[in-house]
């Protein structure tokens, strides 16, 4: 997490404002899926309705809990591929310095995640390179 600097003005930073475009861009075809399957599910669509209404900060939390539960099942995932990641990371030279540089952006709360990813990407590419001096099956 970044350390922000205090407002030496000592007034509060201007929020960052959205386009309208950016507001009210739609993407029809999914809207149109949501909305059906809001019609379907009636009482849960009225019960979010509510609950932004009454408790702005228990939606937050209804919202965010989704994708918490989302992300540790990735992270379970990823823990049981990552032994199998850094073994074959360590045998191939070169390799965890070609990862860490793409991933030095990256939030460390989801380093490991995309630790994996990448060497995946990186084994992929590598399976599908022709190899020099080796003539096609036929």
């Amino acid at each position: 997490m970044a350390i922000r600097e205090k407002n030496k003005t000592g007034l509060e930073p201007e929020t960052p404002v959205l386009s309208e475009e950016r507001k009210l861009r739609v993407n029809p075809e999914l809207d149109a899926r949501l909305s059906s399957f809001m019609s379907g599910n009636q009482k849960t669509t009225d019960y979010y309705t509510q609950l932004v209404k009454e408790n702005p900060e228990r939606a937050v939390r209804a919202l965010m809990l989704g994708k918490m539960l989302k992300h540790e099942d990735q992270m379970r995932l990823v823990q049981k591929q990552l032994p199998k990641v850094e073994e074959w990371v360590k045998q191939t030279p070169g390799m965890m310095e070609k990862i860490m540089e793409r991933i030095k952006d990256v939030n460390p709360f989801y380093r490991e995640k995309a630790f994996v990813s990448e060497a995946m990407k990186a084994k992929s590419r590598m399976d599908f390179t022709p190899r020099v001096g080796v003539s096609p099956a036929v």
